[in-house]
């Protein structure tokens, strides 16, 4: 990316997809970007791993996933963030 000459990448619309957004932002995901845009979504495990966008060309993964730990010293649940396992990379 670096060695590329500076805006040769194009407009890029990034949106968001993740469970809680509400359903009338899940919604652009679907919808084709403007002409001469690249559409970039930037989603959760839970939000990839569920549906099937049209027209995705690439798929980067972050490689982490936040996953609920139960804490015996104070009782509770907490979202740690931990790698993936190889076979949940693999999928």
């Amino acid at each position: 990316v670096g060695s590329l000459p500076a805006g040769s990448a194009g407009p890029l619309l990034a949106l968001p997809l993740y469970a809680s957004l509400p359903p009338e932002l899940q919604t652009r995901v679907f919808r084709p970007p403007p002409e001469g845009v690249r559409r970039v979504i930037v989603a959760t495990n839970v939000a990839e791993t569920s549906i099937t966008v049209d027209g995705v060309v690439y798929v980067i993964d972050s490689g982490v996933v936040k996953q609920k730990h139960y804490q015996p010293s104070t009782g509770m649940d907490s979202l740690d963030v931990v790698a993936i396992s190889r076979v949940g990379a693999t999928q």
